[in-house]
């Protein structure tokens, strides 16, 4: 049995290296304040650049010369309400359990709302369980993906070629 706590795209794939150009204001007369708006767009812009980026980079590693992705991948939609310490997945023979679980106050009294959801994935034979990895998208998607074993992703490989003939 595999134990893992879910990633976020951000934590795990984010490079804070990744800047944009500097520009050049020292000719102008007046000194250049962005508004609020105008940095949250280019913030949100920056941040959907560099996932992608680093989507594309993490894939990289399991690509084929044709540019096919070796990659099995499952989305369970759970809404934006769990953080990725309020989630546990775990690989139990052909099973993926997710279990989300967290508690929100609603009021300084000590009321509480508290959040469940515990569903389970079935794991087809030809995904490799040893690169199985969880994440949460900013849209509040749980991701559970894993590479294909080789010999199936020859045969899987074989056949979308028959299919486009």
């Amino acid at each position: 049995s595999i134990s893992s706590s879910c990633e976020s795209l951000d934590e795990r794939r984010s490079y804070n290296n990744y800047l944009p150009p500097p520009s050049n204001y020292s000719n102008q007369s007046v000194p250049f304040t962005p508004s609020t708006s105008l940095i949250e767009q280019v913030i949100n812009g920056l941040n959907e650049e560099t996932t992608n980026l680093a989507r594309n980079i993490s894939y990289s590693d399991s690509t084929s010369d044709d540019d096919e992705v070796n990659l099995y991948e499952m989305r369970v939609p759970i809404g934006k309400t769990y953080d990725t310490s309020d989630i546990s997945v775990q690989l139990e023979g052909p099973k993926i359990l997710i279990h989300c679980h967290t508690i929100e106050p609603t009021d300084k009294r000590g009321n509480y709302r508290k959040h469940e959801l515990k569903t389970e994935l079935l794991v087809p034979d030809i995904v490799d369980d040893e690169t199985i990895a969880a994440y949460l998208t900013e849209d509040g998607d749980l991701i559970v993906e894993g590479k294909y074993h080789s010999w199936a992703w020859k045969e899987i490989k074989k056949k979308r070629r028959i299919e486009q003939e």
